[in-house]
């Protein structure tokens, strides 16, 4: 159905298939969308076909349930997109001097969770409520 939103995690780690439909009322046929993300060893080849990244898809989430083959299966290859998503080093610190980090900048989220927007909300607010107990203006519950 629309604004449906299903994940997928495997008990491997690093392994993810999200799978999004989303409608609105200007363009009410449903538009379909799926992040499929697992993680290498290294780096895998780029390969050029399109027939080829979806039969390395298909056989990255044979062990998916059915829901997850069946979209795979349906897929045309021409409408894959596909780039590298790489890890990055946790910060010992997100600030500097009077500069400080916040939201994707400090960590980083995957692309496919769409959370870095939020993320980078949730930052700010949270850091407004400290520096308002540090510089007395009460935080949490003050003016």
């Amino acid at each position: 159905p629309p604004h449906t939103q299903i994940s997928y995690t495997a008990s491997e780690k690093g392994k993810l298939f999200a799978l999004r439909i989303t409608t609105s009322d200007t363009a009410p046929t449903p538009l379909i969308t799926f992040t499929a993300m697992a993680r290498f060893p290294s780096p895998p080849p780029r390969l050029a076909s399109p027939a080829a990244r979806l039969a390395r898809l298909a056989a990255l989430f044979a062990d998916y349930p059915e829901t997850v083959r069946a979209i795979l299966a349906a897929t045309p290859a021409a409408a894959l997109h596909e780039n590298a998503v790489e890890d990055l080093d946790e910060l010992e610190t997100w600030h500097r001097g009077p500069v400080v980090l916040i939201g994707d900048a400090a960590h980083a989220m995957t692309p496919g969770l769409g959370q870095g927007a939020n993320v980078g909300l949730e930052d700010a607010a949270e850091l407004g409520v400290v520096l308002g107990e540090v510089w007395g203006g009460g935080g949490r519950g003050g003016r």
